[in-house]
């Protein structure tokens, strides 16, 4: 807080993280990222290391059960965003 940001990446170690955790899931099973945040950023890596995408923003009291609903079937998310999300800072 108190400053603006100079660029749309997300702090490099958070590519670095999802990068690792992409490269050593098992085949069988999606690696599926939870986006919880109050602004736009760049995918990046993401794109590619990520099989699939459930974007929170500000999610509520709430927030946890619904997240959890949707990851466990229980729903399935409309799949729309109304956002748009660039793959590089360049875009």
């Amino acid at each position: 807080e108190g400053h603006d940001r100079t660029t749309a990446d997300l702090p490099a170690n958070q590519y670095v993280v999802a990068n690792a955790i992409a490269g050593a899931k098992n085949a069988a099973a999606p690696l599926v990222g939870v986006f919880v945040h109050g602004g736009t950023f760049t995918l990046g890596s993401l794109k590619t290391d990520l099989d699939a995408v459930l974007d929170a923003w500000y999610p509520g009291q709430q927030g946890g059960a619904a997240i959890a609903s949707a990851l466990y079937g229980e729903f399935s998310p409309a799949g729309r965003s109304t956002a748009t999300w660039y793959q590089s800072n360049g875009d």
